[in-house]
């Protein structure tokens, strides 16, 4: 029988060094090499809440850009209401500016945060920082909304996030920390 027939067969052959499986030695030696690459694999991982946070803090400064791009293409105003301690955005939409109702446009609907992600405050030039209750922001066809910082932390109370709004450019940053 050739070479390859030994390692093919799957049968050793009376008297040949094949008929040996591992040795406990080679499989400790395995289990501790494999369990040094895993401790330090492991916490590389983004965990799924982490994933989740910063899920909902983009959703949340793409549903701000959306806001003051469509306000500005369909002359619309967009009133934006953040309930601080619900962890709750909701949209409503007006053609005068004053009488507001949900829009129909599916990308307008409002954020509910779950567990993983708490609204911390928001930061107004007129009015300063608001930590509880609600506040609501109107978003011009003209000139966009007044310029604000919104506070983001996730759920372990770990990382906070902080968006902020420029009316003049329309953009919306994402900042660590609390800025």
């Amino acid at each position: 029988m050739g070479l390859a027939g030994r390692f093919f067969s799957g049968r050793s052959h009376p008297g040949s060094c094949n008929d040996r499986g591992f040795t406990l030695i080679e499989l400790i030696v395995i289990m501790v090499i494999l369990g040094s690459v895993l401790m330090v694999a492991i916490p590389r991982i983004p965990s799924s809440e982490a994933f989740s946070f910063g899920s909902e803090v983009r959703r949340t400064a793409t549903l701000l850009r959306y806001i003051d791009d469509v306000s500005g293409y369909t002359k619309d105003y967009y009133r934006l209401s953040f309930y601080l301690d619900d962890e709750l955005i909701t949209v409503e939409r007006s053609e005068d500016g004053e009488n507001f109702t949900p829009p129909g446009d599916s990308k307008l609907q409002g954020i509910e945060f779950g567990g993983n992600t708490e609204l911390v405050d928001i930061v107004l030039q007129e009015h300063g920082t608001v930590d509880d209750g609600s506040v609501s922001l109107v978003f011009n066809p003209s000139f966009g909304a007044v310029p604000f910082k919104l506070h983001l932390r996730d759920g372990a109370g770990e990382d906070i996030l902080t968006l902020t709004y420029n009316p003049y450019s329309g953009r919306v940053k994402v900042i660590e920390g609390y800025v």
